[in-house]
């Protein structure tokens, strides 16, 4: 989205065709507003017993940050825990990095979690503790965009800004057969005005909630509840189906003033599928493919004491998973290299291990744009034979307790089990690793903590 606020009484002249009447506006927020204060979903980010506006500002905006690009059902057991380890916006901003992610840890998208809490950093420093009350103000925060802040300014607020995010451009598009890309800045402006126009200004809150609640239940992606839809009445794209199902037109001046203007009209649709209905919106450009990419895995194993410990290293401060741990990773071919040689170039590792490493096997893990396979190699080393340093990267031994409840990606989780089966069960086939579920998450220095138990 761009970064810059638009007032919602700057708006964009939109054709009538795609644009709202008066009394179409009056009666839509009516029949929406009361549906969805009876189906709406009991969420936790939307019960604030607070009745401190900061407090439950910063509830919100946990929420919106988490809930980008992930599903609601994931985030849940995530925002409590997130708020049960920091209740409020100071005490997310006193937290470590290091703690940061390994409460996120299995959430993707790292970058989220290190950018809410620059934001709360910047609260407590230039806004003494107080999270500004307006979207354009929230938009100078670390990581808050322009959804994001009028998210967080019309619920927690009550500043009348209608709010884009992807549920809402589903739901604008079919109501007024927007069918051009949504990638497109102008179809972007578009949302907004429309957007903007709609939003309650006595109840902007529920009314951009309730607009979300519709996008994510009713007007879904795939197999849309048409039917039961609050405001089918508005709905020209539900209004269009049955049309063509009973060979007429609805509102014969509405569709003869699309066909007229599908030609030189920015907004509306083109290559009209009659199998689709409604799904013929939104149009959205084709995705690239996630690049391929490969990475060569070595887990290093100790068995001095009791429990087995593996060799973890930090990963570097930007890019991709910025600061998570995980097992040495290579680019290069472990079998054909020196692996002294990689760990103290990649790590400054100072190493003397004389066995060579064995192949465990691949692990493929999907990132939003990256599709990874992870060639998996395993080595028996004493702890003498690597020399630990201290730099930019750090590096630590841990054993699989401390490894799997600190700040490690899900894949890593993945290579890790795979692993530990392997070497379990040799020669069984190997089936797909699940889906890894979050697990408690404990701070990695506190192991080395610990007092041993008196005896």
């Amino acid at each position: 989205m761009p970064s810059s606020a638009k007032s919602a009484g700057n708006l964009l002249k939109l054709p009538p065709l795609h644009d709202f009447t008066r009394d179409e506006i009056q009666s839509f927020r009516k029949n929406l507003i009361s549906w969805y204060n009876r189906s709406k979903r009991n969420l936790p980010w939307r019960d604030h017993p607070s009745g401190d506006q900061n407090t439950n500002a910063y509830a919100e905006w946990v929420s919106e940050v988490m809930l980008q690009q992930t599903r609601v059902d994931t985030v849940i057991k995530y925002y409590e825990n997130w708020m049960k380890r920091w209740p409020t916006v100071e005490a997310l901003a006193s937290a470590s990095l290091e703690e940061v992610n390994q409460v996120w840890a299995g959430l993707g998208y790292y970058s989220r979690a290190r950018r809410l809490q620059e934001g709360a950093k910047t609260v407590m420093e230039d806004y003494k503790g107080v999270i500004p009350s307006t979207a354009k103000e929230l938009e100078k925060l670390p990581g808050i965009g322009r959804y994001t802040a009028a998210a967080i300014a019309s619920i927690a607020f009550a500043e009348p800004v209608g709010v884009v995010d992807g549920n809402v451009m589903r739901v604008l598009s079919r109501l007024r057969r927007i069918g051009s890309n949504i990638g497109d800045q102008s179809v972007i402006e578009a949302f907004w005005t429309l957007s903007n126009k709609l939003v309650d200004p006595n109840n902007p809150g529920d009314f951009n909630q309730a607009m979300m609640e519709l996008g994510a239940t009713v007007c879904t992606p795939k197999s849309p509840s048409c039917s039961s839809c609050p405001v089918k009445d508005a709905c020209l794209a539900y209004k269009e189906v049955l049309g063509r199902e009973k060979q007429s037109t609805l509102r014969k001046s509405a569709i003869d003033d699309i066909e007229n203007c599908v030609d030189n009209c920015s907004l509306c649709v083109s290559n009209y599928d009659v199998s689709m209905g409604v799904m013929n919106y939104p149009r959205k450009a084709k995705k690239a493919s996630p690049r391929k990419e490969t990475a060569h895995v070595l887990l290093i194993s100790s068995k001095e004491t009791s429990e087995t410990e593996y060799l973890m290293v930090q990963r570097e401060a930007s890019g991709l998973l910025a600061n998570l741990w995980e097992f040495p990773s290579f680019s290069e071919e472990l079998l054909k290299a020196d692996v002294n040689h990689l760990l103290n170039e990649y790590f400054s590792i100072r190493s003397s291990i004389t066995d060579i490493p064995v192949i465990v096997g691949q692990v493929e893990h999907i990132f939003s744009h990256i599709h990874q396979t992870y060639q998996v190699h395993s080595i028996t080393a004493s702890k003498d034979a690597l020399i630990l340093a201290e730099c930019s990267r750090k590096s630590q031994w841990c054993s699989k307790e401390q490894l799997m409840s600190s700040a490690i990606s899900t894949a890593m989780k993945k290579v890790f089990r795979f692993h530990e089966e392997a070497c379990s069960q040799p020669g069984r086939k190997r089936r797909k690793a699940p889906p890894e579920k979050p697990e408690k998450q404990a701070t990695l220095q506190s192991f080395f903590n610990k007092k041993p138990k008196k005896g």
